[in-house]
């Protein structure tokens, strides 16, 4: 009834030296159609070539999102807990929450909006997903709440949205033929001068499976023509 997983990384970077980091998760099944899992972990990354070096662009007299030599490499550690429920044998139900706490968070949030390090950020959240599994249609969603925040000026982090909405339906017309629908939404987030407004998009697809190992898919992008 119970899974276990331990695992450990080692990066050398040439510029910013070595970091260990672990990961540990454990699993659960209460019965046989509920699981509990958790999880910890370690996380390290260093700045990017553009983050450090990028020259900007020039706009109003001033070079804007411009590079950063003195980043310092950003670290994080995360913890997750999560309910897996099995509706019948098509259906199933997530529930998670986490928190991430990360220190030196690299952003593009300076000055002109050239990129620093955020000393203490931290990152909450809770996410539901849903999976159903026919023969003819599948459906997938999710749903997400996230509050990230630096915690030495007590404001939200530029550029992530609070609520996030996924969908994804998947139809089979035949042994050769599906297609399928994708919609992404995203709330108002923070950004420079005023926020960004939400938005919603929908994606279509279709896929033709002309051999056993082949097939070819078009899609159309942004069918409503939204900004």
């Amino acid at each position: 009834r119970n899974t276990f997983e331990l695992s450990a990384r080692r990066d050398n970077n040439s510029q910013f030296g070595g970091k260990t980091t672990g990961q540990a998760a454990w699993g659960f099944d209460i019965s046989d159609d509920m699981r509990l899992r958790a999880s910890w972990g370690q996380g390290f990354r260093a700045p990017n070539f553009n983050e450090l070096y990028y020259p900007g662009f020039f706009f109003f007299g001033d070079f804007y999102y411009k590079g950063n030599p003195d980043l310092q490499p950003e670290s994080s550690r995360s913890a997750e807990l999560g309910f897996i429920f099995d509706i019948g044998t098509r259906q199933t139900i997530e529930l998670s929450g986490y928190r991430t706490s990360v220190e030196e968070l690299i952003a593009f949030e300076g000055p002109l909006a050239s990129a620093v390090n955020i000393k203490h950020a931290r990152l909450t959240g809770a996410e539901v997903e849903y999976k159903y599994l026919g023969e003819l249609f599948s459906l997938s969603a999710n749903a997400g709440w996230q509050d990230a925040r630096d915690l030495d000026n007590d404001t939200k982090l530029l550029r992530r949205a609070d609520r996030k909405l996924n969908i994804k339906a998947d139809f089979k017309i035949n042994e050769q033929w599906d297609w399928g629908l994708d919609f992404q939404a995203a709330s108002e987030r923070p950004d420079f001068g005023s926020p960004t407004p939400g938005y919603g998009r929908i994606d279509a697809r279709i896929a033709y499976q002309f051999a056993d190992a082949w097939s070819l898919e078009a899609r159309l992008e942004n069918l409503g023509d939204n900004d």
